[in-house]
Protein backbone atom coordinates (compact mmCIF):
# COMPACT_ATOMS: atom_id res chain seq x y z
CA UNK A 1 0.00 0.00 0.00
CA UNK A 2 2.56 2.13 0.31
CA UNK A 3 4.51 1.56 -2.81
CA UNK A 4 0.96 2.23 -4.79
CA UNK A 5 0.85 5.44 -3.29
CA UNK A 6 -2.41 4.32 -0.82
CA UNK A 7 -0.31 4.96 2.56
CA UNK A 8 1.80 8.01 2.56
CA UNK A 9 5.65 6.73 2.85
CA UNK A 10 6.06 9.69 5.76
CA UNK A 11 2.87 8.71 7.70
CA UNK A 12 3.02 7.34 10.89
CA UNK A 13 1.10 4.36 9.60
CA UNK A 14 3.91 3.82 7.43
CA UNK A 15 6.54 3.93 9.71
CA UNK A 16 4.36 1.12 11.66
CA UNK A 17 4.48 -1.00 9.05
CA UNK A 18 8.12 -0.70 8.11
CA UNK A 19 9.08 -1.50 11.84
CA UNK A 20 6.41 -4.77 11.85
CA UNK A 21 8.32 -6.32 9.20
CA UNK A 22 11.61 -5.16 10.60
CA UNK A 23 11.36 -6.54 13.65
CA UNK A 24 8.67 -8.88 13.61
CA UNK A 25 7.88 -10.55 9.91
CA UNK A 26 11.34 -10.32 8.63
CA UNK A 27 12.86 -12.54 11.59
CA UNK A 28 10.00 -15.33 11.63
CA UNK A 29 10.22 -18.40 10.27
CA UNK A 30 7.46 -17.68 8.18
CA UNK A 31 9.10 -15.38 6.05
CA UNK A 32 11.76 -17.85 5.48
CA UNK A 33 14.99 -16.50 8.21
CA UNK A 34 14.26 -17.33 11.57
CA UNK A 35 16.78 -16.04 13.97
CA UNK A 36 16.97 -18.30 17.03
CA UNK A 37 19.97 -15.56 18.72
CA UNK A 38 17.92 -12.58 17.74
CA UNK A 39 20.21 -10.29 20.42
CA UNK A 40 22.75 -11.31 17.87
CA UNK A 41 22.31 -11.62 14.53
CA UNK A 42 19.56 -9.54 14.14
CA UNK A 43 21.37 -7.12 11.98
CA UNK A 44 23.57 -9.18 9.94
CA UNK A 45 20.42 -12.09 9.14
CA UNK A 46 17.55 -9.57 9.56
CA UNK A 47 15.99 -7.17 7.40
CA UNK A 48 14.87 -9.10 4.35
CA UNK A 49 12.34 -12.08 3.94
CA UNK A 50 12.83 -15.07 1.40
CA UNK A 51 12.75 -13.42 -1.32
CA UNK A 52 14.60 -10.89 -0.90
CA UNK A 53 14.22 -8.69 -4.31
CA UNK A 54 10.92 -8.89 -4.43
CA UNK A 55 8.91 -7.07 -2.42
CA UNK A 56 10.61 -3.25 -2.93
CA UNK A 57 10.44 -2.68 0.75
CA UNK A 58 14.27 -0.87 0.58
CA UNK A 59 12.03 2.10 -1.93
CA UNK A 60 9.95 3.72 1.13
CA UNK A 61 12.66 4.01 3.05
CA UNK A 62 14.47 6.65 0.20
CA UNK A 63 11.16 8.44 -0.35
CA UNK A 64 11.03 8.99 3.79
CA UNK A 65 14.53 10.30 3.09
CA UNK A 66 16.18 7.89 5.66
CA UNK A 67 18.92 6.98 3.31
CA UNK A 68 20.99 4.82 5.47
CA UNK A 69 18.37 2.55 5.81
CA UNK A 70 17.82 2.83 2.17
CA UNK A 71 21.44 1.34 1.51
CA UNK A 72 21.08 -0.71 3.88
CA UNK A 73 18.34 -2.82 2.80
CA UNK A 74 19.19 -2.44 -0.42
CA UNK A 75 22.66 -3.69 -0.34
CA UNK A 76 21.32 -6.66 1.90
CA UNK A 77 19.51 -7.71 -0.33
CA UNK A 78 21.50 -7.65 -3.34
CA UNK A 79 24.02 -9.18 -1.47
CA UNK A 80 22.16 -12.24 -0.31
CA UNK A 81 20.57 -13.10 -3.53
CA UNK A 82 23.60 -12.27 -6.09
CA UNK A 83 25.27 -15.35 -7.59
CA UNK A 84 28.51 -13.80 -9.12
CA UNK A 85 29.81 -16.57 -11.08
CA UNK A 86 26.26 -16.17 -13.43
CA UNK A 87 25.34 -12.32 -12.58
CA UNK A 88 22.37 -13.01 -11.41
CA UNK A 89 19.67 -13.16 -8.93
CA UNK A 90 18.41 -16.19 -6.67
CA UNK A 91 14.36 -15.90 -6.29
CA UNK A 92 14.83 -17.52 -3.04
CA UNK A 93 18.54 -17.55 -1.07
CA UNK A 94 17.26 -20.97 0.88
CA UNK A 95 17.12 -23.11 2.76
CA UNK A 96 20.41 -21.16 4.15
CA UNK A 97 21.86 -17.96 2.86
CA UNK A 98 24.35 -19.71 1.30
CA UNK A 99 21.93 -21.47 -1.12
CA UNK A 100 19.72 -20.89 -3.37
CA UNK A 101 16.20 -22.17 -4.55
CA UNK A 102 13.21 -21.90 -7.37
CA UNK A 103 14.64 -19.98 -10.13
CA UNK A 104 18.59 -18.65 -10.63
CA UNK A 105 17.58 -16.23 -13.18
CA UNK A 106 14.29 -14.06 -11.56
CA UNK A 107 12.91 -11.35 -14.04
CA UNK A 108 11.14 -9.43 -11.23
CA UNK A 109 13.85 -9.32 -8.13
CA UNK A 110 16.46 -7.96 -10.68
CA UNK A 111 14.24 -5.19 -11.74
CA UNK A 112 13.56 -4.15 -8.21
CA UNK A 113 17.17 -4.35 -7.44
CA UNK A 114 18.40 -2.40 -10.76
CA UNK A 115 15.52 0.02 -10.13
CA UNK A 116 17.18 0.92 -6.52
CA UNK A 117 20.43 1.14 -8.22
CA UNK A 118 18.90 3.77 -10.27
CA UNK A 119 17.47 5.38 -7.34
CA UNK A 120 20.63 6.08 -6.10
CA UNK A 121 21.61 7.89 -8.73
CA UNK A 122 18.04 9.52 -10.02
CA UNK A 123 14.32 10.12 -8.97
CA UNK A 124 11.43 11.73 -10.04
CA UNK A 125 9.35 13.66 -7.72
CA UNK A 126 6.46 15.07 -8.90
CA UNK A 127 8.09 17.94 -11.66
CA UNK A 128 11.39 17.41 -9.54
CA UNK A 129 14.66 15.72 -10.91
CA UNK A 130 15.92 14.62 -7.98
CA UNK A 131 19.43 13.79 -8.60
CA UNK A 132 22.21 11.53 -6.60
CA UNK A 133 19.54 10.95 -3.82
CA UNK A 134 21.05 8.03 -2.10
CA UNK A 135 24.74 6.83 -2.84
CA UNK A 136 26.85 5.92 -0.28
CA UNK A 137 28.92 8.17 0.89
CA UNK A 138 32.07 6.63 0.46
CA UNK A 139 31.45 6.92 -3.83
CA UNK A 140 32.41 10.57 -3.31
CA UNK A 141 35.59 9.88 -1.33
CA UNK A 142 38.65 12.02 -2.37
CA UNK A 143 39.36 11.18 -6.54
CA UNK A 144 36.38 9.02 -6.61
CA UNK A 145 34.16 9.71 -10.18
CA UNK A 146 30.53 9.21 -11.34
CA UNK A 147 29.35 8.90 -14.75
CA UNK A 148 25.77 8.72 -15.83
CA UNK A 149 25.77 9.04 -19.64
CA UNK A 150 22.07 9.68 -21.44
CA UNK A 151 20.01 7.95 -18.78
CA UNK A 152 16.34 8.20 -19.71
CA UNK A 153 13.89 9.95 -17.44
CA UNK A 154 10.54 11.06 -17.51
CA UNK A 155 11.87 14.60 -18.11
CA UNK A 156 14.28 13.04 -20.95
CA UNK A 157 17.81 11.92 -21.01
CA UNK A 158 20.07 13.41 -18.29
CA UNK A 159 23.91 12.74 -18.32
CA UNK A 160 26.19 14.15 -15.91
CA UNK A 161 29.79 13.67 -14.56
CA UNK A 162 31.10 13.92 -10.98
CA UNK A 163 34.60 14.19 -9.49
CA UNK A 164 35.16 14.45 -5.73
CA UNK A 165 38.43 16.34 -4.80
CA UNK A 166 37.22 16.38 -0.87
CA UNK A 167 40.74 16.90 0.06
CA UNK A 168 40.79 20.46 -1.56
CA UNK A 169 37.62 21.17 -0.10
CA UNK A 170 35.27 20.42 -3.31
CA UNK A 171 33.03 18.69 -5.30
CA UNK A 172 32.50 19.20 -8.92
CA UNK A 173 29.61 18.05 -11.44
CA UNK A 174 29.26 19.04 -14.86
CA UNK A 175 25.22 18.55 -15.91
CA UNK A 176 23.51 17.94 -19.30
CA UNK A 177 20.06 18.51 -18.00
CA UNK A 178 17.13 16.87 -19.47
CA UNK A 179 15.94 19.26 -22.44
CA UNK A 180 12.80 17.18 -24.06
CA UNK A 181 10.15 18.01 -20.78
CA UNK A 182 12.43 20.11 -18.32
CA UNK A 183 11.54 19.70 -14.97
CA UNK A 184 10.23 22.50 -12.56
CA UNK A 185 13.44 22.07 -10.57
CA UNK A 186 16.22 19.59 -10.52
CA UNK A 187 18.08 18.90 -7.01
CA UNK A 188 21.53 17.53 -6.41
CA UNK A 189 22.72 15.63 -2.97
CA UNK A 190 26.09 15.41 -2.40
CA UNK A 191 26.57 13.66 0.90
CA UNK A 192 30.09 14.58 1.50
CA UNK A 193 32.00 11.28 2.84
CA UNK A 194 32.75 12.75 6.42
CA UNK A 195 29.32 14.48 6.83
CA UNK A 196 31.00 18.12 6.01
CA UNK A 197 28.58 20.52 5.32
CA UNK A 198 28.07 23.04 2.26
CA UNK A 199 30.41 26.29 2.77
CA UNK A 200 29.65 27.91 -0.78
CA UNK A 201 28.36 26.72 -4.63
CA UNK A 202 29.24 27.73 -7.67
CA UNK A 203 27.63 27.58 -11.04
CA UNK A 204 29.18 28.31 -14.12
CA UNK A 205 31.87 29.82 -12.39
CA UNK A 206 29.26 32.30 -10.41
CA UNK A 207 28.29 32.62 -6.81
CA UNK A 208 24.78 30.50 -6.08
CA UNK A 209 22.54 30.96 -3.21
CA UNK A 210 19.97 27.83 -4.27
CA UNK A 211 21.22 25.53 -1.54
CA UNK A 212 19.84 23.68 1.65
CA UNK A 213 23.10 23.76 3.80
CA UNK A 214 22.12 21.51 6.61
CA UNK A 215 21.09 18.92 4.20
CA UNK A 216 23.86 19.53 1.44
CA UNK A 217 21.17 20.18 -1.65
CA UNK A 218 22.12 22.31 -4.79
CA UNK A 219 18.74 23.64 -5.94
CA UNK A 220 18.92 24.39 -9.62
CA UNK A 221 15.63 26.11 -11.31
CA UNK A 222 14.66 25.20 -15.14
CA UNK A 223 17.07 24.92 -17.07
CA UNK A 224 18.31 22.82 -20.48
CA UNK A 225 21.72 24.10 -21.02
CA UNK A 226 25.17 22.42 -19.45
CA UNK A 227 25.97 23.51 -15.89
CA UNK A 228 28.81 23.09 -14.19
CA UNK A 229 28.20 22.85 -10.75
CA UNK A 230 30.98 23.20 -7.83
CA UNK A 231 30.26 22.66 -3.92
CA UNK A 232 32.52 23.61 -1.46
CA UNK A 233 32.53 22.48 1.97
CA UNK A 234 33.03 23.88 5.14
Amino acid sequence: MILCGLIDPCSKEAEWILKDYEDNRYVSEEYGYEIPELDRYWFSRGGFSMQPNLYGFQIPYLWRGDVKHFLRAFFKSFAVAFYPDVLALAEHPLPTMADWAGDVFKTSDEAIACYCSRLMLIHERGDTLVLLPAIPSKWLEDGACITVEGAVTYFGAVSFNVESRVREGYVKMSLKPPARNPPKLIEVHFRHPCNLKIKEVKVNGKCWNEFDRENNIVYIPPQTEPLEITVYFQ
